[in-house]
Parts: structure tokens; sequence; C-alpha cells
């Protein structure tokens, strides 16, 4: 039955973050899903970051291939969605809702996008039917600019790195560290990477 269905898809969710992201991309974007081999690749890779194997990532793909959807809005979601005492993510340190999530991008309309982007996935009925009860929004701190669940997890989007010292994380996300417009500039670039 339906149940079933909901149960099995749970279940590969669980295993697979490319899985999940195309499980529940039509709560992502209203484009239509277009799959492919880079996609595969970065979920490994990020899967690999919340089992321990990795602990810097560096994603270096062109513009419109799915790096913030996946990274900064589906990766998250699945992270939190995650039982850390059970199956692929027994014991594994990055896993489960109690994750917490730094954000930060060169504009603050960026890191915000993403983080409700990723919120609206997580209070999706796909998402509530599958992981809702495992955890939930702490009412109190739901925000655009932060928000927490009831198992000590958080996600605070920013715009700089300079926050990075003062909140933390479990995962810290840089996503677009600097505007495509200053990547000629030397003195950016240098900022960036310091």
């Amino acid at each position: 039955g339906p149940r079933a269905a909901i149960d099995i898809d749970r279940e590969r969710c669980e295993r697979k973050l490319s899985h999940f992201t195309r499980s529940g991309w039509r709560f992502i974007d209203p484009a239509a899903y277009v799959d492919n081999w880079h996609i595969d690749a970065m979920a490994e890779h990020l899967e690999a970051v919340i089992v321990g194997d990795i602990r810097r990532l560096l994603i270096c793909i062109p513009p419109r291939h799915m790096k913030s959807l996946i990274t900064c809005v589906a990766w998250p979601a699945m992270v939190w969605a995650l039982d850390p005492s059970k199956g692929k993510w027994s014991n594994a340190p990055l896993a489960g809702p109690g994750t917490k999530f730094l954000s930060l991008s060169y504009g603050m309309t960026l890191s915000t996008r993403d983080a409700v982007k990723s919120r609206w996935l997580m209070e999706s009925p796909w998402y509530q039917d599958r992981w809702g009860h495992r955890w939930k929004f702490r009412g109190d701190q739901n925000a655009k600019d932060r928000y927490v669940n009831d198992k000590g997890g958080h996600r605070i989007p920013s715009a700089g790195m300079g926050l990075g010292t003062g909140e933390g994380g479990d995962i810290i996300i840089v996503d677009d560290a600097h505007n495509v417009l200053d990547a000629e500039s030397p003195v950016v670039r240098t900022k960036t990477v310091q």
C-alpha cells in the first residue's frame, strides 16, 4: 500500500543523497529534475563528509549544475533525517538532527535563499511523511536567518566569513565565497582563500 511505498522511499533516501535529492526535488525547485553523473559524484563526496572520511571538501563546477541545491538545500535536510544509531550512518559523526550547520556566502541573500529552500523541503508533506517523527522545528527559533530543532541542531545562514568564529557549526558550508564580479581581483581572491 501507500505506507509501504513511503517506507521504501525513505530507506532509499537515507542510503543515498542522490536519491534523496531526486525524490524530494519537486519541493526544492519547480524546474524539471535532470539527472547526470556529476550529481552522484557530488552526493558521494558529501556522504563521505557525513561519515568523517572527508574533512574538507571543495566542489568546483560551473554555475547552474546544482552545486548549491545539493550542498546547501538537500544535504542539510538529509543529514537531519538520518538516524545515527543504525544502518549506513551508524556512529557517523555528522549524522542526525543534532547536527549544527553554518552556511556562509558573500551575500546574505544567497545564504538565506538556500536556508529557506532547505526549510521548505523539511516542512514539505514529502519530508514530514518520512522523517517528521524524528524531530521538530523549535517555534521560538524558526526564522529565515536562524532555525533550530528540538534535538539541538541549527542552521545559521550568514554573509561574510566572520560569523564562523562566533557561532560555529559541525558542518560549515561556504558557497559562493566571493561575487563573480570580484573574481579577477587578487586582493579579493586572497581574502577568500584565507
